[in-house]
């Protein structure tokens, strides 16, 4: 009789990110070739919308599933007012954070010839 091997869950999961570790190195060694360099941003352009989409999606659907449950509304309406809800969320922080980020980065810019001056005498008395 063959005798079924049982390897506990913890163990599977480490296997599971070691071997994607070790997929994502290697392709990352043969993405460094010229003759790959159209593949390397095809594939970024792939991933990147699909990252951001399936880490909306996880964590919004909880919050999808029980505006369903609990206002027993129908999936499409849901999923309209909660991206609704989502787009008014995102205008609103670029509208109040975008002003305060500029401002900072053009004092970093207006600061930075100071900066690398003292850089410039440290290094001198080293």
């Amino acid at each position: 009789m063959k005798q079924k091997i049982q390897i506990n869950n913890k163990i599977s999961y480490l296997i599971i990110a070691f071997l994607t570790i070790v997929i994502f190195y290697l392709l990352k060694l043969l993405l460094q070739y010229p003759f790959f360099s159209n593949i390397r941003t095809a594939i970024l352009n792939i991933i990147i919308p699909f990252s951001i989409s399936f880490v909306v999606v996880y964590v919004f659907h909880p919050i999808l599933y029980w505006v369903e449950k609990e206002l027993t509304i129908k999936t499409w309406v849901s999923t309209l007012i909660l991206l609704l809800i989502n787009i008014i969320l995102v205008i609103v922080l670029i509208d109040l954070f975008f002003p305060i980020l500029a401002t900072q980065i053009s004092d970093l810019f207006k600061e930075l010839p100071g900066y690398l001056k003292r850089l410039d005498e440290f290094i001198d008395k080293l």
